[in-house]
């Protein structure tokens, strides 16, 4: 895409695109690979119920 095309995008496009950029970048570096892999993994929000269980002292209501 040449500028003017970026510049033309919708601004929501525009902004995804920015964000898949940066993040292309940050995974050429390895130091920011592994930061990028551990926050997605925080940012999963669906508890593991099946590790939960194993603790000791869960209790199902």
């Amino acid at each position: 895409m040449t500028y003017n095309e970026v510049l033309e995008l919708p601004y929501y496009n525009f902004f995804a695109l920015l964000k898949q950029f940066v993040m292309f970048n940050l995974m050429q570096n390895e130091e920011y690979a592994k930061e990028l892999k551990r926050y997605e993994k925080l940012k999963n929000t669906e508890p593991e119920l099946n590790k939960l269980r194993k603790l000791q002292g869960y209790k199902a209501r």
